[in-house]
């Protein structure tokens, strides 16, 4: 009878501590896993190609330039541990349409595009990412919706 019991606890504190674990992992407490910045290089290019930079602003935005690594590329702005934290692409005469891949930039915390010529729809994944504070689209082109999920982000200061 008591090793039944002792059993029965064993599984219940497990339990607890897997729903501890989903909580927390829904309530955005841990950080979002961020890829390499490899990857992170990777989806700022195809970004770049959804775009049309006829101010050449973007040129340095290649996957040779900084060995892969864009924290050396202009107007992007990287945290302390080398991942992308903030686009300042603001009044750079940028038009075609944002890429989905900006979702894959999980560290991102600030997207400054306003007054540019970007239209199309706003990319579902944008509402993925979780980190981020002040997003700003204003003077653009955009279709559609705007991702529901979007307006519940967590920390998200300015939209």
């Amino acid at each position: 009878m008591d090793e039944t019991r002792a059993f029965s606890v064993l599984v219940m504190v497990m339990m607890m501590m897997i729903s501890l674990v989903v909580f927390v992992d829904s309530a955005g407490v841990v950080a979002p896993r961020a890829l390499s910045p490899a990857r992170e290089a990777e989806a700022l290019v195809a970004v770049k190609s959804m775009l049309h930079d006829t101010a050449n602003v973007l040129t340095d935005w290649k996957i040779a330039a900084g060995g892969g690594r864009p924290c050396g590329w202009g107007l992007v702005i990287c945290n302390g541990d080398g991942h992308v934290s903030g686009l300042d692409l603001r009044n750079r005469s940028l038009s075609g349409t944002l890429s989905p891949e900006i979702g894959k930039l999980r560290q991102l915390r600030y997207l400054f595009l306003q007054h540019n010529a970007v239209s199309g729809p706003i990319p579902d994944t944008i509402s993925t990412l979780k980190m981020l504070q002040r997003l700003d689209l204003s003077y653009n082109h955009f279709t559609g919706h705007i991702p529901g999920r979007l307006g519940q982000a967590r920390d998200i200061l300015f939209v």
